[in-house]
């Protein structure tokens, strides 16, 4: 990736809109999209209890992974190929005009009816980001959609069997899927749904994802982060940024 991303670079390196890899960042970070980058040096946010479960006073950013990713950031920054500046906008019409061999996403950039890789008339491939020599594959961030049956539900019973009963049979995955463009989470359904090759290839993805931290402290963490990265592409220190977001975490942590 980064090869080809240099080759790309070096050959538009007169056109400024130009990107080597198309990642959005934002005005305050964007910790979500940094996951795959810090996992790959073996780098995470909060540890994980015997039972899988997020463990929030394991904070990893500081840790040795977390350090080399964060020293990837300041190289591919100085290089040219991160930028500060690529907003979500910015990351599609990048990608979208042929000013990036890569963008860093997931399946809502592909199928928004407005705004979307599809819609632009984009040729592109999905396929999961390809891990260091020799390491593991990055574990993306993974979430759901779901329902939920309200309390002031008039008939609490008939939504329940709704939600649990109807909407997961493998019909009502395929008419989700189908209505919203995500992969869906019955297995037959998904099943089928994959011969979409964005199916597949966001599935392939998904397989080595980890499920995003639900606890409070991910939104310290995401600030945290968020900055730290912007810091370090604007040419900051990438160990001193990553360890003062650790320890900004572990604060939040301590003070409850």
């Amino acid at each position: 990736m980064i090869e080809i991303a240099n080759e790309f670079k070096a050959e538009y390196a007169d056109d400024p809109t130009y990107q080597g890899l198309a990642l959005q960042v934002g005005n305050e970070g964007d910790g979500y999209h940094l996951q795959p980058i810090l996992s790959a040096f073996g780098g995470y946010y909060f540890g994980q209890n015997e039972d899988g479960s997020p463990n929030p006073e394991d904070v990893g950013l500081d840790s040795e992974g977390g350090l080399a990713a964060a020293a990837f950031l300041a190289e591919q920054a100085e290089t040219g190929l991160l930028s500060a500046d690529t907003t979500y906008d910015v990351m599609i019409q990048s990608f979208g005009e042929g000013k990036a061999p890569f963008a860093i996403t997931g399946p809502w950039a592909i199928g928004q009816a407005d705004n979307g890789f599809a819609a632009m008339g984009v040729p592109y491939e999905v396929t999961p980001i390809p891990a260091l020599e020799g390491g593991e594959p990055p574990a993306v961030f993974v979430g759901v959609q779901g329902f939920m049956v309200s309390a002031f539900a008039e008939s609490p019973d008939l939504a329940t069997s709704f939600v649990l009963d109807f909407m997961s049979q493998e019909s009502s995955q395929t008419a989700l899927y189908e209505a919203g463009g995500r992969p869906p989470a019955n297995t037959a359904s998904f099943e089928a749904a994959s011969e979409d090759p964005d199916i597949k290839g966001f599935g392939e993805s998904g397989a080595n994802g980890i499920a995003q931290p639900a606890i409070p402290q991910m939104s310290v963490a995401y600030q945290a982060i968020g900055l730290a990265e912007i810091n370090i592409l604007q040419g900051g220190d990438p160990t001193e940024e990553f360890t003062a977001a650790a320890e900004t975490i572990r604060t939040a942590v301590e003070e409850g």
